[in-house]
């Protein structure tokens, strides 16, 4: 009998291995009866816990007082970011690099433009997706919900706030996001 006839006449054990002459065999199939069951990590515990906050119902930490500061700094701030996305932008597409030499342009050339035209307009797109968070700030800063982590319900450190004002998660939860436990 070989090792494949005695792998389908005997039956696996929980984890799906069977043994084989002393040896364990994983007994593949394509049965999802049969197949091991994958246990759930612990992570998707934590989302469904954190999927449960009603966040309508969170207010704001800061006073009103504090929250005008804030609306003022991030009024500020999409002019300035407007400005350079802009120069960014034409820097990036401008067609006439200021060589009007006759000389033949070199492979090296080319590439290190096309590197440099990429650096330049990933950095505009940066920039628009923070004047994205900026007006996103503003929001709920109207809405009266500016301060409160978006994930978890809970307070943003006003440190944090002072840093990055359009801060939507505090650090845990960032740290959580960026390890890959929540979404």
């Amino acid at each position: 009998m070989t090792v494949q006839e005695a792998v389908v006449n005997t039956d696996a054990d929980d984890k799906g291995y069977v043994i084989i002459n002393g040896r364990r065999i994983r007994k593949i199939t394509t049965d999802p009866e049969l197949m091991p069951k994958k246990k759930r990590s612990s992570s998707a515990v934590v989302q469904d816990a954190a999927s449960k906050i009603d966040f309508s119902t969170l207010k704001s930490p800061l006073s009103k007082s504090e929250l005008k500061e804030f609306e003022e700094l991030l009024l500020a701030k999409p002019r300035d970011l407007f400005r350079a996305v802009d120069s960014m932008e034409n820097e990036a597409l401008r067609s006439d690099d200021g060589d009007t030499s006759n000389m033949p342009i070199h492979m090296a050339d080319v590439g290190s433009d096309a590197y440099e035209q990429d650096l330049m307009l990933g950095m505009a797109e940066s920039e628009r997706t923070r004047i994205k968070e900026i007006d996103e700030a503003l929001i709920r800063i109207r809405d009266k919900t500016y301060g409160v982590c978006q994930l978890t319900g809970e307070a943003i450190k006003l440190k944090r706030l002072l840093a990055k004002p359009w801060a939507k998660y505090s650090i845990d939860a960032k740290r959580q996001i960026e390890r890959g436990i929540r979404s």
